[in-house]
């Protein structure tokens, strides 16, 4: 699901990986996108380590390494 500018927008504080509404998390699949970009931008190791913490919380069990391969169509 693409996050519009205007529903990331709506999303409360709560959903954003860091303070300054970065890296929005509304679900699992942008919880695992968030990840793979905090470490393609090089975030900081605490920093990254507040998203790990944040997209566990929101999301338990998700797998960091990324999502869960597609099946079917």
């Amino acid at each position: 699901m693409k996050l519009s500018s205007n529903a990331r927008n709506r999303l409360p504080d709560s959903d954003f990986g860091l303070s300054g509404r970065k890296y929005p998390m509304p679900d699992r699949r942008h919880a695992a996108l968030a990840l793979a970009l905090a470490k393609l931008h090089h975030v900081p190791p605490a920093e990254l380590a507040g998203i790990r913490r944040k997209a566990h919380r929101l999301f338990p069990g998700l797998n960091i390494a990324g999502l869960k391969p597609r099946t079917g169509n």
